[in-house]
């Protein structure tokens, strides 16, 4: 990205500026000259030669922010046009989330539970059409058709609506308490029926929106925004995946809300939403312990008193599972000879280096060398895996426009250092198990977490400019910081203002892509007030 004060972009904005300022001097100099006697001096009629090129510069001048990238990177787009719209009164008329004092005592989970029983069972061709519904937008959706659906599914809505009121959701699962390999097989099924419960409130803000029928559709976001925080109390990666998943499809129809004719502003709601509104750090120090829960026998590995050939049968059955996760485990009689004959190369080949790095942490080499060899190796496993993890960890503990950078430096130098290989093929000397490997997925789950974050403080700086907008005689800001009725909020990405530009009378609000060449991982909005 570069600074376009020195590209033709850059000059125009710059000119811009220099013509606004004189704007008000030019428009006492040329009265005189275009009409009438005016301290002696002579009429002259301004010739079009001199006020055509002009007023074209300055109808056509870009206003805004010099940075705006050059050429715009491919994002996700919409093109919208809003009304203005001062604060709502009261200004929190439209929540987005529930307010404590309107909870009631109850555990969510049970009453989503119930709406996922009585969800109605759909033949295939039932389930292409309601899919081909799902894909549609708001002004193309039969609404007949799809009201007499959602009318089938009143009792689910019902629980639905219960759900969503309840002051606590405990889904009975704590990830963190699995063991062995039912850490990798535990089943699901509650957790990815919770999308299809976000379908139907989505189907139903739809109808709302397209019948103008706000109060009700501001209810069904607020199901929306909870249901997905609710779903992210169960601390696994996969399950706030879906998590997101459901964040995405209310913040989608908290656009198509604020894009309807005459529409509240929805800023302060936005803005009172949970922030983060997933836990990704609670996620993570559950997920780096994966590999401790799935060979329990790592975590004691320092202190456990085993015979040799317990030490090699542990990690022999330690790759068992691993292979068996890859299937590429061998079977029958041949098994257990070739994962004993695994564990023997692993020993033989960590134990020189597990050694000396156990030494030079700290540990006595008379106790080292007191230890069985595969003991010292388990040890060695442990530890490298857990560098691994809270080095993961700690960043992730940081707000993603502090954290993401370094975990982006993070793997190739911990492929450098020997804790992840650098490609399939190549051996990682500090991971001998391939446990470190199973951490990767954490490492890219960053964006995916963050992104209905900034997709929320988009939406919210969208209203800000249409509260300017209605304070303003329907004028679009110059600049983002013109905007004094409330607080823009700032990238999440970034930690900086997103960057925006008004050409041609259309606002450009723009958050750049987080992975390069990635076009959902950024959104651009060009707006035009009714």
């Amino acid at each position: 990205m570069r600074n376009q004060t020195t590209g033709p972009s850059g000059l125009k904005t710059r000119l811009s500026n220099l013509i606004q300022g004189l704007r008000p001097w030019l428009g006492k100099v040329l009265a005189p000259w275009a009409g009438g006697k005016h301290h002696g001096l002579p009429r002259l009629a301004l010739k079009s030669s001199l006020i055509g090129p002009c007023c074209l510069l300055l109808g056509s001048l870009a206003f805004g922010d010099d940075l705006f990238p050059d050429p715009i990177p491919e994002v996700k787009t919409y093109e919208w046009k809003v009304s203005p719209a001062g604060e709502s009164s009261p200004a929190l008329k439209y929540r987005l989330y529930p307010a404590l004092v309107d909870t009631v005592r109850g555990n969510a989970a049970t009453r989503y539970l119930r709406a996922q029983l009585m969800i109605p069972r759909a033949s295939p061709e039932q389930m292409d059409r309601e899919n081909d519904w799902y894909d549609c937008r708001t002004s193309d959706l039969p609404l007949d058709d799809v009201k007499k659906w959602l009318a089938a599914r009143q009792i689910v809505i019902d629980e639905i609506v219960a759900a969503t009121r309840c002051d606590s959701c405990d889904w009975g699962t704590r990830f963190e308490d699995l063991r062995g390999l039912e850490v990798i097989y535990i089943r699901l099924p509650e957790f990815q029926e919770m999308r299809q419960l976000a379908r139907v409130l989505k189907l139903k803000a739809q109808v709302e929106i397209a019948e103008h029928r706000i109060d009700d559709a501001v209810n069904t976001l607020r199901m929306l925004y909870r249901m997905a925080t609710d779903v992210a109390k169960s601390h696994s990666i996969i399950v706030n995946l879906i998590s997101t998943s459901i964040a995405s499809i209310a913040n989608e129809m908290a656009g198509e809300l604020i894009t309807m004719d005459h529409s509240p502003n929805l800023y302060w709601g936005l803005r009172t939403l949970p922030d983060p509104l997933l836990d990704r750090l609670a996620v993570a120090q559950v997920d780096v312990g994966l590999a401790l829960q799935l060979f329990p026998f790592l975590k004691d590995a320092d202190t456990a008193q085993r015979t040799p050939e317990q030490w090699q049968r542990l990690l022999a059955d330690a790759i068992h599972e691993l292979r068996s996760m890859t299937h590429n485990s061998p079977s029958g009689e041949a098994a257990d000879a070739v994962n004993q004959l695994s564990a023997t190369v692993l020993i033989m080949r960590s134990y020189p280096l597990a050694k000396r790095e156990l030494i030079a942490q700290g540990m006595s080499a008379a106790t080292v060398e007191r230890m069985p060899v595969g003991q010292v190796v388990s040890i060695y496993v442990r530890n490298c895996y857990q560098h691994v993890a809270q080095e993961f960890e700690k960043w992730s503990s940081l707000p993603y426009a502090e954290g993401e950078p370094h975990l982006r430096r993070l793997m190739p130098q911990l492929q450098e250092a020997g804790y992840l290989r650098p490609s399939p093929t190549a051996i990682a000397s500090r991971d001998p198990l391939l446990i470190n490997q199973a951490l990767l997925p954490s490492f890219m789950t960053g964006e995916a977490f963050n992104r209905p974050r900034r997709i929320i403080a988009l939406l919210a700086t969208v209203e800000a400019i249409r509260m300017h907008a209605a304070a303003n005689q329907n004028a679009l800001p110059a600049k983002l910081s013109d905007i004094t009725a409330v607080p823009v909020p700032l990238d999440p990405a970034t930690a900086k203002p997103f960057l925006y530009r008004v050409v041609d009378g259309q606002a450009d609000l723009l958050a750049p892509p987080t992975l390069p060449g990635v076009e959902y991982s950024g959104r651009r909005f060009l707006l035009r007030i009714r």
